[in-house]
């Protein structure tokens, strides 16, 4: 829905505000190591701590999702938030759609909020198949929060401009009671729309 997509400044902010916003303070939030170093220090600043749910490695090398991981993770007291990056950053790993629903059965079941990064979308490589979390059949994907960017795929950083995707009315209620943290820049706005189309 159009009218639940927000721009704002960056997508760490956009997480950090919506983090602030629905967990208390002393919340743990799951990430999945090895993961975007700035997630560590971040959501500190706000009074909330990382809780890990390490990525599994095969004998090639090679990352994936660890369902016990995330269960513990989310089963720890005062869990209360999962960020998940998808696609994965720093690994790259494009996460399928049994992924992606396991990882909202998880979320479901221990009732911690879900925001899912999806900053990476527009730089998957041929071969690879990227699912956007909004598009799944899944409750949890009209309660999540997506964040994407074009920063990435076009190098624009510094414009200041980021999208905040809430799945509920009450989801963009939220984002719209923290306008002043989430004002994107006005050349960032022109030059996402430019990047996208």
């Amino acid at each position: 829905d159009p009218g639940r997509v927000y721009p704002i400044p960056d997508v760490m902010t956009g997480l950090a505000e919506v983090i602030e916003a629905t967990t208390p303070p002393g919340s743990g939030i799951v990430v999945n190591p090895p993961v975007y170093p700035p997630f560590r220090f971040r959501f500190g600043f706000y009074g909330r701590r990382i809780i890990d749910a390490p990525l599994t490695r095969d004998e090639t090398g090679r990352y994936d999702l660890d369902p016990a991981a995330i269960e513990a993770a989310l089963s720890q007291p005062g869990a209360a938030a999962y960020v998940l990056c998808s696609p994965h950053n720093p690994t790259g790993n494009v996460w399928s759609a049994r992924q992606l629903e396991m990882v909202a059965d998880l979320c479901q079941r221990h009732g911690a909020t879900l925001l899912v990064d999806e900053i990476h979308a527009p730089l998957v490589l041929p071969g690879a198949r990227f699912v956007p979390f909004a598009s799944l059949r899944h409750e949890m994907a009209g309660h999540a929060f997506v964040f994407t960017s074009a920063s990435k795929g076009w190098n624009i950083p510094g414009l200041k401009c980021g999208l905040a995707i809430a799945g509920t009315d009450r989801g963009a209620a939220l984002l719209e009671e923290r306008w002043e943290a989430l004002v994107a820049a006005h050349l960032g706005v022109l030059a996402y729309v430019a990047a996208f189309t």
